[in-house]
This record gives C-alpha cells, structure tokens and sequence, in this order.
C-alpha cells in the first residue's frame, strides 16, 4: 500500500485565517490603517505569529499516522475487521495477514524507535502480537481442522513473548538477584516491603508473565504438531517449518516462516 501524502489541511487553515483578519481590518480602518499595518509587519524582528496548539497537536498526530509502524498497526487493524465479518479459512486467512502486520510493526519500532518509546512499547507491542497468534489466529484454524497450521502459530505467539523478555534480561536478572538477596537476610520480615516496591514489580510481573506465556505456548504448539505429525497432509508437513529455536529467533526469520501459512491456506480453501 502506498502512504498517503503529508496533509497541506494545517497551512490552508492558518493561511485562509489570516487572509480573513487583514479583510476585516481593511473594512473597519480604510487604506491608510492597512498600510500602518503593512509596515509594521515589515520591522526587522517582529514577533512570528504562532500556529494554535490544537493544530499543532492535528500536524503531530498526521505525523505520527505516516510514520511506517502505524501504518503496518492500521492495515493490521483494517484486516482483522475484515476476518471479523468472515467464516472459515478467508476468516483464518485475514487473521494470520493481520498478525503478520503487527509483527512488523513491533519489529520496526524494536530496531528504528525503541530509543523514542522505550523498551517497554516494543514489549507491549510483541505481547499484542503473541496475544493475536494464539488467541485469535491459531483458534480460527483449529475450528476449520486446521491443526498443524494452529500448531506453528501457537510456536510463534511463544517466539514474540519471547522476544519481549528478551528486551529486558539484564533489568530482571538485577531484580531477582536484588529480591533473592533481600529474602535471605536474618531480618527477612522486613523483605516483604522491599518485594511490593513499586519499581521491582513493575519490572519483575510483565517479565513473569512473557516467561509464563512463552512456556505454555511452546508446548502448546509443539505437543499438538507432535498429535497431528501423522494425520496432517505431508505438504503441510513439509512445508511449513518447525519453530524449534524460538528462543534465539530473530524477528525477521520469524516473519519469513509465519508467511508460509498464506499459500497454503489459499491451496486448503
């Protein structure tokens, strides 16, 4: 899809309300009052006349709308509205497309803006995403029997839980080290403070949760691609690879193996 050209709505607005003002001055003051103003404006240093803080607010927001990672977030939301309204595999099949968009986009902002948004709005993003292949996706291709394909998105919603702990490990292993210490100590009626801190949970129960969502996941996954090795159609088996190293996987060979489920979704319908 091509992106849309920056919008000219912001400068047409400020334009057609100065081109209003100065009418309305000629009217009330005559030719000589528009001179005076005139010349005026013309003083070395005068004060710039500032854009209203509603339009500059419009101008960031069109911005932020244009930048690559929200338009992936757009189309990925346009596809999954659309699965809503399907049955079957065109449902499974818009579904997997819009997963596949929002992967991109967690990736994007993990590798171009993780400096911009933080560690923690990849991590968000990555869950999301671990969120839609188990939840969402894997679930319309169970429905249509499509298991070993359920099976391999089931492997990829542990591959992007994954990759959120992974944004964080030197931080959590600060934390456990910290809390572990804390509880060893004589006075340990005293830890159970430091334990509900603030800053160790908001660090330490986002962490648990990838960790618990990636193990159950994964197995998830992988006991049902076992259940189905025999039963499934050999091209199915064949051709849509394994996600055995999901720990170690890099986001871009993550897409690759997940776009395998396209064409033969299109060769099952």
């Amino acid at each position: 899809t091509g992106r849309a050209k920056p919008s000219s709505s912001l400068h047409s607005r400020v334009a057609a309300s100065g081109s209003d003002g100065e009418g309305a001055a000629r009217g009330k003051a005559g030719s000589e009052s528009s001179a005076s103003a005139a010349s005026a404006g013309s003083i070395k240093g005068a004060p710039k006349q500032t854009e209203p803080a509603s339009a500059v607010a419009d101008a960031e927001a069109s911005t932020a709308r244009r930048q690559p990672y929200a338009q992936l977030q757009s189309e990925g939301e346009e596809l999954k509205r659309k699965g809503d309204r399907l049955h079957g595999l065109e449902k499974a099949r818009h579904y997997v497309s819009a997963s596949l968009k929002y992967l991109q986009a967690a990736c994007l902002v993990e590798r171009q803006h993780k400096e911009k948004f933080g560690v923690g709005e990849a991590q968000q993003m990555y869950y999301r995403c671990s969120d839609m292949w188990r939840g969402m996706t894997a679930s319309a291709l169970e429905k249509c029997d499509q298991f070993i394909m359920a099976a391999l998105c089931y492997e990829c919603a542990a591959a992007c839980a994954t990759r959120a702990f992974r944004l964080r490990p030197k931080e959590t292993s600060r934390v456990a080290k910290h809390l572990r210490e804390e509880l060893q100590k004589p006075e340990s009626s005293d830890s159970s403070t430091t334990l509900g801190t603030g800053s160790n949970l908001q660090v330490l129960l986002p962490q648990l949760e990838f960790a618990c969502t990636m193990l159950e996941e994964y197995d998830k996954g992988s006991t049902m691609r076992r259940a189905m090795s025999k039963e499934a159609p050999r091209e199915h088996r064949e051709r849509l690879p394994a996600i055995d190293n999901f720990a170690t996987l890099a986001p871009k060979e993550l897409i690759e193996r997940m776009e395998a489920l396209l064409p033969l979704i299109d060769q099952a319908r």
